[in-house]
Formats: structure tokens, sequence, C-alpha cells
């Protein structure tokens, strides 16, 4: 249970409480596009992840935004634990995997009948207390999920050596060099995919652009935003107004031959690998599969917190603007609760910083955003620096293949810069989510500090099938906009050639 925050407004050196609990940990590069409402509701705690991992799994977070960003940080190196006592697991007994699958599923199912159930006629009509399990049930859900699924988003060739050498594998390092272009190719369809199919079924079957934009609101769904429907609708009017049946038709068959292919010719290759091996590339495309389809039951549960929340502010009149700021657990104190402190959430904006323990203790300071962004940021790089390359050359990992030069620009807050990008520019970013993705069809290449073959950057940019090296840790603090660079994905190099 998230304890209550003191409001007497003592400030607090939230970072130096990061950094204190950080010492003997790794932390994430910074993660952008946060917001208080969804990175303090618990999700880093004990209460999740106990119920998955054998030790104790839990992590501090801090978190500081501003009307521009809001920016987050967590321990990378507990992720890290995550994934070895998992594969290590599923190293002598393969079922673990069919047990997170199921555990998935499960919560997915419960994620999408409370979605479908909290419609927006149905928070109009009906009082807050009838709302509040649900949004709940919700939270809990998908932060059941994110825990059981976190150990997932960390897997590279580094550590996947570092693994087969523990479980003592016969699979020789050059053997996995030679296997990873292709094991790391998923053979799933990706949730952009996945999506457009939705889209493209419900006006198959008559759907209204209304039913369309309550349904579908998830896919504008972001820790910091959600799209109203009526902002969604006209996306989707965007990308699917001119489609007739026939085209419908065409695009699906399509997409489903391409899939069709794709399993056939990995069916084809597993038989080729040996026992050991094929184990190996099994885990892989469970791995990338865990990851990415976790995508829209969390976008959908993000979209119902922001939903509630929103019912809550209407019924006490505060502005929209606030929401981000709010901590979730106020919310769902309820609208005579929210307008209490109404003050309290208006001295958030613009700066704002909170540090969430592993129980979900918070510790907040009003006004210093800039101040815990510079310790935070500074802290990141000296743990990086034995790490950081010298000269004009920054290292990562392969996320998808390719060789290509062009001008860099970084964008940190999607919803700030977003109209910043141009086309075959290359797209630099801490880490890419489901909202980057308009911006990574016009990229030529890809390069992030976060990193994994599961990451949402290494998925889309094989399926966009252009460069990118992820895992870099530190592209976004090197490079500038505008900066000439060769990105040289098959050795995860990249060159800066130019500077701007």
């Amino acid at each position: 249970m998230i304890s209550d925050i003191a409001f007497d407004m003592e400030v607090y050196d939230v970072a130096q409480l990061f950094i204190q609990a950080s010492r003997n940990e790794e932390i994430s590069p910074a993660l952008y596009n946060g917001a208080m409402l969804i990175q303090s509701s618990g999700w880093n705690t004990r209460k999740y992840f106990k119920k998955y991992y054998a030790k104790d799994a839990s992590f501090p977070i801090v978190i500081t935004m501003n009307h521009t960003e809001g920016i987050y940080y967590y321990h990378f190196s507990q992720a890290q634990k995550h994934a070895e006592e998992i594969f290590t697991g599923y190293w002598k007994n393969p079922d673990i995997l069919r047990q997170r699958f199921e555990i998935f599923h499960n919560l997915d199912n419960q994620i999408s009948v409370i979605y479908d159930r909290i419609t927006r006629s149905r928070i109009k009509c009906n009082q807050e207390d009838a709302l509040r399990d649900d949004a709940i049930a919700i939270r809990d859900a998908a932060w059941d999920m994110n825990a059981a699924l976190f150990f997932s988003i960390v897997f590279d060739e580094q550590l996947c050596l570092k693994l087969l050498g523990q479980v003592r594998s016969a699979i020789t390092p050059d053997r996995v060099r030679s296997l990873w272009e292709k094991a790391t190719q998923p053979i799933s369809q990706s949730f952009d995919i996945r999506r457009r199919h939705m889209a493209l079924n419900m006006l198959m079957h008559g759907a209204s652009w209304e039913e369309m934009g309550e349904r579908c609101q998830f896919f504008e769904a972001h820790y910091d935003r959600v799209k109203d429907p009526s902002e969604v609708i006209s996306d989707l009017k965007k990308d699917f107004g001119g489609y007739s049946s026939e085209l419908i038709k065409v695009s699906l068959d399509r997409d489903s031959d391409v899939a069709k292919k794709r399993r056939q010719e990995y069916a084809q290759w597993i038989k080729t690998l040996s026992a050991e091996e094929v184990k190996l590339v099994e885990y892989i495309q469970a791995i990338i599969k865990l990851r990415d389809v976790r995508k829209d039951p969390m976008a959908r549960a993000v979209t119902i917190m922001h939903r509630f929340a929103q019912k809550i502010f209407t019924e006490c009149a505060i502005e929209e603007k606030y929401i981000p700021y709010a901590h979730f657990h106020e919310v769902l104190e309820g609208s005579r609760y929210v307008d209490s402190i109404r003050h309290v959430l208006q001295s958030r904006l613009p700066e704002y910083a909170a540090f969430v323990d592993n129980d979900g203790n918070i510790s907040d300071a009003t006004g210093a955003h800039e101040s815990t962004k510079k310790q935070l940021n500074d802290f990141y790089l000296q743990q990086q620096f034995s790490e950081t390359d010298s000269g004009n050359v920054i290292t990562g990992s392969t996320g998808s293949p390719g060789n290509i030069q062009g001008r860099v620009r970084v964008i940190s807050s999607y919803q700030a810069q977003k109209d910043s990008f141009q086309e075959n520019e290359i797209l630099v970013s801490g880490m890419t989510r489901p909202e980057f993705v308009p911006l990574m069809q016009k990229a030529s290449a890809i390069i992030t500090d976060e990193g994994g073959i599961t990451s949402h950057a290494a998925i889309i940019s094989r399926e966009l099938k252009i460069p990118c090296i992820i895992g870099t840790k530190i592209a976004t603090q090197v490079l500038k906009d505008g900066d000439l660079v060769e990105v040289d994905a098959d050795k995860g190099m990249v060159k800066i050639i130019g500077r701007a």
C-alpha cells in the first residue's frame, strides 16, 4: 500500500535518496514520457514482484517532471537478476515459460474485461464509488503482469553468453554469434500489426468511427497523456479512412501471407539446429513475444487509470493538466479528498519529483526538476564512465542489421519534439515506445540508450528493415542534433563523422 505523502511541503532531496539506494546497483538510462499518476503507483514494489521471483526482486524508482517532460530511473541490474533467474530455471525446466504465458493470458483477459466494461459513458453515468474497485483491479492486474514478465526486458548477446556459461551449455560463443541474427528475428507479429488488424476488422464488420475511437483509445495511451477518443478517431481516419472492404481484405491477406512465410522459414531453419540450440532459440522467441504482447493490456490499463482520474478531477472541477502530477492512490481516495488537496496538486506544476521505495513509500519535492535531473544524469554517467568509449565511437548491440550514414535527431520528449523529426534522419532516443512508431517509420536508422533483443526499438526496426543499435547507454548524452554519423549495426558501432 502506498503511503500518504506528508503535505507540509518539506523538501526532500529525492535524487540523493535514489542515489543512496543505488550505490551497488546499475541504474537504467533516463526513461522519458513518464507521469507521476502511473510511475508512482507502486509498479516497482514488493507487493507485485514477490509473487513471481525467488528473491526480493523489487526496486526503488525516481521520477521528475516539469511541463515539458517526465523522466524516471529504476535499477537496471535488478532486471538482469530477473532474467538470470528465469533463464537458468528454464534451462532446467522449459515449462517455466508456459507458466508465464498462462499468467499473461489470465491477466490480459482480466484487463480486457474491465476495459470493455469501463466505457466513457459508464464513467459519466456512475458514481465514483461504483468505479473504484475496477480502477484498483485493472491497476493491480497491469502491475502483476508487468512484474511477471519483467525478466523479458533484459536480454542481449553478452548476457546470453554469460547465462549459457552458468548452465554449462555446449553451445560455443562462436556458434551463438552465428545463430544470433536469425534467432532474434521475431516470428510473431508485433503490437503495431495487431493493432492495425483490430482496426481493419472493426471497419470490415461495420463499426462506427465513434465506436472505434472508444475501443481503440488505448492505441494512443502514453504514461503522460491519453488522447481523447475524438483525437483517436482523427488518427484512425487518417490511417484507414480510405480503406474499402476489398482493400481491407487484401491488406489482411498480405500480412497473413508474410507471417505464414516467416513461420515456414523458421520451421525449416530450426530443423537444422541441435537440441540445445533449439532450446535457446525458443527461449529468445518466447521473451520477444512476451515483452511485445504486454503492450496492449498495459495501454488498456493506463487508459482506464486516466479515465478514472478524469472522472475525479471533473467532479471537483480541477483542470486536467494536473492529472499527470497526481499520485494514483490520491485519485483513488475520491473527489472529496482530491478537492481537499487542490492546493498541493496545483503547487506541483510546473516542477515536481518523487522517490518511491520498494514498499511504495513516497518522498517528494516541488520545484526540483532541474536539480533532480542533473544529479541523476551525473550519477548515471559516473556509473557508465568505465564503459564509455573514448574518441568518436559509441558501441552497443545489434537491434537490426544494416549500415547507413546520416544526421541524427535526439528525441527525449516525444510530445514536445515529435514535429521536429525529419524524413530519413537517424532517430536517437533513450528508448522507444508505441507512440514513437510514426517517427521510426520516417527514420533511416535508430539508436537507443536502452537495449535488449526484446526492446521495442529492436522489434520494430526489424519489421521496418532499418539499421538499429540498442543498449549504447550514452548515445543521447554524446550525440547532438545534426551530428553526421555512420551506423554500423552489424557491428553495433556508431562512428561520429562530423559534429553539427
